[in-house]
């Protein structure tokens, strides 16, 4: 499955003008076009004015489909140029969910998403994945919280993998990552094997929005 991530940085004062097009006439048509919207949400440790939007897609195939329909809709056209208008900037990856991962919206009562990017070194991801299936996914799956989706880069800098995972809150989040650390097989176990492939992280913490 494809993860289309995008971030829309608004202007100054203009997220509520940006929100309500996305939410009255961007959404709705890319819906339409076939797109799933996993989620959007803003929030905790994100600029302010941002919102981030994960669409998930069947197939690359499926979105090109998708965004092909979209520039086909005078509708969608009008709106985009028009919400626009209120962005300083946006950007968009194309991620590719593992072949043992499949990608979920998250549970209802989600009131926090961690989303986390991993930039590897050159040709250690391939190094990396097979470990994960079999000792690191399963240890977060036991203390973290739900999985919405685990995937590789497709698109924007190579060699990143990608997940979002669903909490009811906080408190949940804190005490899944305290129980992680505290787990040997997976701290040491995998994690202390692991660890010296990966160049960067990136962590934020997101609030689902409201549809």
């Amino acid at each position: 499955m494809i993860i289309e991530l995008c971030v829309h940085s608004a202007l100054p004062g203009r997220m509520d003008d940006y929100r309500r097009i996305a939410q009255q006439t961007l959404q709705p048509a890319a819906l339409g076009a076939g797109a799933r919207l996993l989620f959007a949400a803003g929030g905790d440790t994100v600029a302010l004015g941002e919102l981030v939007l994960a669409w998930a897609h069947d197939s690359l195939a499926g979105f090109e489909r998708t965004q092909q329909a979209l520039r086909a809709d005078a509708t969608w056209l009008a709106a985009a140029r028009e919400a626009g208008r209120q962005l300083r900037a946006q950007t968009r990856q194309l991620v590719a969910t593992t072949a043992f991962t499949e990608a979920e919206p998250p549970p209802p009562g989600t009131r926090l998403i961690d989303l986390r990017c991993y930039s590897f070194k050159p040709e250690a991801l391939q190094d990396f994945l097979p470990v994960c299936a079999s000792d690191g996914l399963p240890g977060q799956r036991r203390h973290c919280g739900a999985l919405v989706f685990h995937a590789t880069s497709l698109s924007g800098a190579g060699d990143q993998l990608v997940q979002a995972w669903a909490y009811p809150g906080h408190e949940d989040y804190e005490r899944g990552q305290r129980e992680l650390f505290r787990d040997a097989a997976w701290a040491t176990g995998y994690r202390q094997r692991v660890i010296h492939l990966v160049d960067v992280q990136e962590h934020r913490l997101l609030r689902p929005l409201a549809s």
